[in-house]
């Protein structure tokens, strides 16, 4: 399993998140942690230093990109995934989102939902005891259930897209395809309280990524389009699964 996240100025919060996630794990040996920060970020880099001293059972790596801004995130996430990742599931994670502590989330997310049910697209967590609604209501933005996960295959097929919204944007294609799943066993908080980065990041959503151009004629039928696709993937891999 890949965990990918982004992290700017906000070293605390990103030492928790990983500290947590490898504390509960069941073989942490079998993920590895793909860290993106910015040039210009020296705590992060200093902190993602000291998590891969502390943590030696760990694989834990970080890229550097030129800061660009938030709207940039999805490429950078790209070019570290086609160039870096090397786990069969891709989990799209942030430095601002805590998992209730479960022994073996690894081995409950990839065993019974990415081998049993081929899980093209699904929610590890839910959101319980978060602020996640109440901070979307606030910026007037849509929300999405929590972080996601997909194999990288299906990453393969669909690509990034230049969407600050992109995890919404596959949601509604993984829905439309009819590969949706919730990991109910699971559940995290999205810590939003008091962060200017996330209220600056809720801003540029509103003004990049509006209702009337994230839901016009053209991006519906693209994304009708890519739902086709990931359809006739699973379709196939059905099918030699039964063969």
């Amino acid at each position: 399993m890949s965990i990918i996240l982004s992290s700017r100025d906000r070293p605390e919060k990103l030492r928790t998140v990983i500290k947590s996630l490898i504390q509960n794990s069941e073989n942490c040996r079998l993920i590895e942690f793909l860290i993106i920060i910015d040039d210009d970020d020296d705590v992060t880099k200093v902190e993602c230093d000291n998590l891969i001293s502390s943590h030696d059972k760990a694989n834990i790596r970080y890229f550097i990109f030129k800061r660009r801004g938030y709207e940039y995130l999805p490429q950078n996430q790209h070019e570290v995934i086609i160039r870096h990742l090397r786990g069969e599931l891709i989990l799209f994670w942030g430095d601002d989102i805590y998992m209730k502590p479960t022994i073996g989330w690894d081995s409950i997310l990839y065993e019974e939902y990415f081998k049993k049910n081929f899980g093209v697209y699904f929610i590890p967590c839910n959101h319980v005891r978060s602020n996640w609604k109440e901070f979307g209501i606030k910026n007037k933005i849509d929300t999405c259930t929590g972080p996601f996960a997909m194999p990288t295959d299906f990453y393969r097929k669909i690509g990034v897209c230049d969407h600050p919204a992109w995890d919404t944007w596959v949601e509604l294609i993984s829905q439309e395809a009819c590969c949706y799943y919730v990991v109910h066993e699971l559940s995290s908080n999205h810590d939003r309280s008091h962060d200017k980065l996330s209220e600056r990041s809720a801003r540029i959503r509103r003004e990049t990524n509006s209702k009337a151009v994230f839901h016009s004629e053209y991006n519906v039928k693209e994304r009708s389009r890519w739902a086709s696709v990931i359809k006739d993937h699973i379709h196939t891999l059905n099918k030699c699964n039964n063969e």
